[in-house]
């Protein structure tokens, strides 16, 4: 929500001011701006597409925002009554900052006022002990082969071993992203038949982060539910990991 009214209304405010120096200026001046406004209009289609380039038409914005800003100011400062003035003043501050009336509200509302379940228990965060680079031996003392595991760890695996993945968190690799995410839902004997033929040799799994907890409240019978529960399948067998820390690893043997 957030940074999607940060790239919704900075950079528009941005493309406004943009268009009215366009319809302000002459000859030279008037073609740069009226680019300046296409190319700040194309940049804000595409974040809205996908959000990691609103920072891209944030920073397009920024010099008809400037030029926009020191134009409040400048009207600001002849502001004889104080009240207007302040009100003119947080206009601005939210344009700049269009998530100020959040940030503000989360200050003053308690955490818990908006819990689904009217619960006051603090939430309560720790550390995860699942730390796979202190078994990084054992996974390369095994034969190389494909590990299934949930999005979150494949990277880690893919760097402390000779290992690979199905998937891990970039949007280009989306079909398998999806393919992971549906075996963790899934039963275990659907992640089975699925795991088979793929060919995955090893199923690796960090119970104490949010990834496959997430799965397992989904799915209580699923996959990840099972493996988080203790309920390994028997076509799994365990592999024995180091003893001070939480990491899971399972070779696929049916």
């Amino acid at each position: 929500m957030k940074e999607a009214l940060q790239y919704a209304i900075t950079p528009v405010i941005g493309l406004l001011a943009a268009i009215n120096l366009a319809s302000k200026s002459h000859d030279w001046l008037r073609a740069f701006w009226t680019d300046y406004a296409l190319i700040l209009g194309a940049s804000i289609l595409v974040a809205m597409l996908v959000a990691r380039a609103g920072a891209a038409a944030l920073l397009i914005a920024a010099p008809p925002l400037a030029w926009q800003i020191n134009r409040w100011l400048r009207a600001i400062r002849v502001m004889e009554s104080p009240m207007p003035r302040v009100a003119a003043m947080l206009a601005v501050a939210c344009a700049l900052m269009p998530t100020l009336p959040l940030s503000v509200s989360a200050l003053v509302v308690p955490a818990n006022a908006g819990s689904v379940t009217g619960s006051t228990a603090p939430l309560q965060l720790k550390m995860s002990d699942c730390r796979i680079e202190d078994n990084a031996s054992v996974l390369n003392a095994l034969p190389s082969g494909e590990i299934f595991a949930s999005l979150d760890i494949a990277p880690k695996l893919l760097l402390t071993s000779h290992h690979s993945v199905p998937a891990t968190g970039h949007h280009r690799g989306n079909e398998t992203m999806k393919l992971v995410i549906a075996t963790s839902l899934g039963s275990s004997e659907e992640a089975r038949d699925t795991l088979v033929s793929r060919g995955s040799q090893y199923v690796a799994l960090c119970p104490d982060l949010a990834e496959p907890g997430i799965y397992a409240e989904a799915a209580p019978a699923g996959f990840t539910a099972d493996l988080i529960e203790g309920r390994a399948p028997d076509w799994l067998e365990p592999v024995p990991t180091a003893q001070d820390t939480s990491f899971k690893l399972w070779r696929i043997v049916g």
